[in-house]
């Protein structure tokens, strides 16, 4: 009897979740093309604008509004960055996970690449910059996981608080194939919010984002993004589709047990 109980229990509460979030509005998605930066302005001002409109840049959390931004062109990013710079030694909250932990950022100015010419000699000419000067990119592959925690926790508790966003978006660039370059959205219980996909802008700018309304009880926990269908070392043309990235926009991370 007792647990037929608790499975009526788990029942009822698994139901009333489901209703909850069967109820709430879909996500907004902003996404834009354009061949330059200035053609991607108003776009990514109207999501700062719903993400709360106010740069937390590297204030410590918690903080309950605003939004962070990471665009890669602080001198002290080094051009072999680890995945957890921008969690670790940056405040902004965000991890960076792939194969080996590899990822680059170009233009470091101890290196004499540009916009990734340590790889292939051709990519300066098509891959252009939001903000100047630097790229992003994972290695070894080319796809990637992000994941959010309370900025500077790691320094104040001595741990790393794992958090939840309301919205996340990256500026694309050189995106040639529709259906390649995306990003995977799952909420707090590892359930898929949602598969978005970039649009393309051969030797130009995509910008995609998605923010949940603000009735949405699941949250951002983490991001799946494809670039493309090759990593940075091929040859990008009629078979190859080699995608990096510029800035990321994400709402404040807010601790789990606080969303």
């Amino acid at each position: 009897m007792e647990t037929k109980t608790l499975l009526s229990l788990t029942l009822m509460v698994a139901m009333l979740v489901s209703h909850h979030i069967a109820a709430v509005a879909p996500p907004k998605v902003f996404s834009a093309t354009a061949a330059n930066a200035i053609g991607l302005e108003a776009v990514t001002e109207l999501f700062e604008d719903k993400l709360g409109g106010v740069n937390n840049e590297n204030n410590p959390g918690p903080l309950t509004t605003g939004y962070r931004e990471i665009n890669w062109d602080a001198p002290i990013v080094p051009f072999n960055m680890p995945g957890n710079f921008f969690r670790a030694t940056v405040t902004r909250g965000l991890q960076v996970i792939a194969k080996q932990g590899k990822f680059a950022v170009s233009n470091d100015p101890n290196t004499h690449d540009n916009r990734f010419s340590t790889f292939l000699g051709q990519y300066p000419g098509i891959f252009k910059t939001f903000s100047p000067q630097r790229l992003f990119t994972p290695v070894l592959e080319n796809k990637m996981w992000i994941r959010f925690f309370v900025p500077g926790t790691n320094k104040a508790l001595g741990q790393n608080l794992p958090a939840l966003v309301r919205g996340f978006g990256i500026i694309f660039t050189d995106v040639d194939f529709y259906g390649k370059t995306k990003l995977i959205l799952f909420d707090q219980y590892d359930r898929k919010i949602g598969v978005y996909n970039a649009q393309p802008k051969n030797n130009g700018l995509t910008f995609l984002g998605v923010i949940l309304e603000k009735t949405d009880p699941r949250g951002i926990k983490r991001v799946r993004v494809i670039l493309g269908n090759a990593k940075v070392g091929f040859r990008d043309g009629a078979a190859y589709d080699v995608v990096t990235m510029d800035n990321f926009f994400y709402g404040e991370p807010i601790a789990v047990s606080h969303w």
